[in-house]
């Protein structure tokens, strides 16, 4: 299983609404979830295989949003 950690903009329901469908069918429901209440707005993807990280970022841009694997973020300092 693998978890990758994103800080994120996501700062409304409706930015989250229109990201929604977008990480259903990339990663699939109920393998995603999201802490809006957080400072950095987490964005928590789980999969039983490896996550396809371009095609992650892909669907981010799509839906306007910015995101960092906090993961790698950390990793470089």
């Amino acid at each position: 299983m693998e978890l990758i950690t994103y800080q994120t903009n996501i700062s409304s329901e409706a930015i989250l609404e229109k990201l929604k469908p977008l990480l259903d069918q990339t990663i699939g429901s109920g393998n995603w979830g999201i802490d809006l209440k957080s400072k950095e707005k987490t964005l928590r993807v789980f999969a039983p295989d490896t996550i396809n990280e371009n095609a992650l970022m892909s669907v981010f841009r799509q839906a306007g949003v910015s995101a960092t694997n906090i993961d790698d973020y950390y990793s470089i300092y």
